[in-house]
């Protein structure tokens, strides 16, 4: 999570980088980020509870939930972001998962089997499906049907309370409200626990992953903890 503004940087060499702050006077509506994307045409998005924010490096674009609105963003309160391989972006939200339409500049908003869900995650699976995770289940989202699927992953992933998910090196690792980490492997679609990575006991939650070198990476905790796996 992000708050107080933005700080970005130029693409700039690492001993010359100028950063600017971005904040709620330059047009952002809300101070607190969840989720950061950026989309096919270099454009970056950000994630409040005031509704998505799209910045195009001179100005903000605001989606609102506008009630009665079947095009308009799912609700206000934006949770995750992510651009998948064929370039959409998908918007999670607490109660539901929008699809961004950049031909018509509007929202195609999904639930769960007809009901509201809190999206937490949007993880790109293949160039027509997506990853969703839920506050209390696992699920796919297939672009061809527009429907959301449970019949694409492993059994045992589909109850994982997925807080934080990273893709690299032919895998997609999953950060749970327990605190820990499981590896999905889509080619042989198995899902197993990092067995060295446990919670320890108590309330921990596996919140982002940073790429270190080869396939090693950092993992955030909440409270500020960093483990390697």
């Amino acid at each position: 999570m992000f708050s107080a503004g933005l700080v970005c940087s130029s693409a700039m060499p690492a001993h010359d980088l100028h950063f600017t702050r971005i904040s709620i006077e330059a047009g952002l509506s809300q101070s607190t980020i969840f989720s950061v994307t950026q989309d096919r045409t270099g454009s970056m998005w950000f994630a409040t509870y005031d509704g998505v924010n799209r910045y195009d490096g001179y100005e903000f674009t605001v989606y609102h939930h506008v009630p009665g609105d079947d095009e308009s963003i799912a609700d206000d309160i934006t949770r995750t972001l992510c651009t998948d391989l064929a370039g959409r972006v998908w918007v999670g939200t607490e109660s539901g998962l929008s699809l961004y339409d950049d031909d018509l500049d509007n929202f195609h908003n999904f639930t769960y089997k007809g009901e509201p869900c809190e999206v937490n995650v949007v993880c790109p699976l293949t160039d027509s499906m997506v990853m969703v995770a839920m506050s209390d289940r696992v699920s796919v989202f297939d672009v061809g049907r527009m429907e959301f699927r449970d019949d694409v992953l492993p059994v045992s992933m589909l109850p994982l309370k997925v807080t934080a998910a990273f893709r690299g090196s032919g895998k997609i690792f999953l950060g749970t409200a327990g605190g820990e980490v499981h590896v999905y492997e889509p080619e042989s679609n198995a899902c197993y626990p990092v067995s060295e990575f446990s919670a320890g006991g108590g309330r921990e939650y596996s919140l982002c992953f940073w790429r270190m070198t080869g396939i090693s990476m950092l993992v955030q905790r909440e409270g500020g903890c960093l483990c390697w796996i």
